[in-house]
């Protein structure tokens, strides 16, 4: 019996981070951030998204931060609203708020959220902490499948639409 071929949403993960090694993660921002926004879109969506639904389904919102894929937080937004799951992509900008108050500006944001410095995320500093779990909480009870959303994005992407050009 042959085992079948993986499906379109596992080989674009797959090849978003074939190129991810031990020495990108530990290296100075922003060569992680850089590496992942040099990603053709496909693979650059596929892993912003399936990273922010991995860790924040693993442990919550502040877990998703503190590992540094916070400094994809602005790109995810986009890639939550592309895929139409528009209840995540609110609490994602409810979160980004709630930091920016501690850093407002979107680059220095990234930097310190990569390097594990911004000070508030770091403390578990209060009222950051337990808005982080009930925003958590939020995107738990969300409906939306991001997978059934992916692989309808990936399914659709570079197809013509009526009216709209490509996907």
């Amino acid at each position: 019996m042959s085992t079948p071929a993986p499906d379109r949403l596992t080989t674009t993960y797959h090849r978003a981070v074939v190129g991810l090694t031990e020495a990108i993660f530990a290296a100075p921002y922003p060569r992680w951030y850089d590496h992942v926004n040099n990603l053709p879109l496909p693979e650059r969506l596929t892993y912003c998204v399936l990273e922010f639904d991995a860790q924040v389904g693993n442990g919550g919102l502040h877990q998703y931060f503190w590992n540094g894929y916070g400094q994809f937080a602005y790109e995810t937004v986009a890639y939550l609203g592309l895929l139409g799951a528009t209840a995540q992509a609110g609490i994602m900008r409810q979160a980004l708020t709630l930091l920016e108050t501690a850093e407002p500006v979107p680059a220095v944001l990234r930097e310190k959220v990569n390097a594990r410095t911004l000070v508030a995320l770091n403390d578990f500093a209060e009222p950051l902490t337990s808005t982080l779990d009930k925003l958590s909480d939020a995107y738990f009870a969300c409906p939306e499948d991001l997978e059934e959303r992916l692989q309808q994005f990936l399914a659709n992407f570079g197809q013509p639409r009526l009216g709209i050009g490509l996907v």
